[in-house]
C-alpha cells in the first residue's frame, strides 16, 4: 500500500456501536469508539517518505480486528497481507 507523504493519514472502518477501535501506526497510537452509526475514523497524523510499515488496527475488548483490516486493505490492490497474530 502506498500513502501520500506529509499529509494526515485518515484510517476508518466499522463495527459494532460502541466497541473500542486502536491503530498503531510508526509509533503512533489512536484510540476511538465506534459511533451509532457503525463507523469509526481516526487521524494519525502526516508521515514523511520511509517505509516499509505495519499498522496494527484492534477492535473490542480482546479480539483482533481482523475482518476491519482487511476490508480496510482489501481496497489497496498493492497490499501484500504477510501474517496475523492476536
Amino acid at each position: 500500500m502506498v500513502l501520500q507523504r506529509d499529509m494526515d493519514l485518515p484510517v476508518w472502518g466499522g463495527g459494532k456501536k460502541g466497541d473500542q477501535v486502536a491503530v498503531e501506526f510508526v509509533g503512533v497510537s489512536k484510540t476511538t469508539e465506534v459511533d451509532e452509526t457503525g463507523k469509526w475514523m481516526v487521524k494519525l497524523g502526516s508521515f514523511p517518505a520511509g517505509g516499509p510499515h505495519e499498522m496494527k488496527i484492534t477492535q473490542g475488548a480482546t479480539s483482533p480486528g481482523f475482518k476491519l483490516l482487511k476490508k480496510f486493505l482489501d481496497h489497496f490492490s498493492s497490499f501484500q497481507f504477510i501474517s496475523y497474530s492476536k
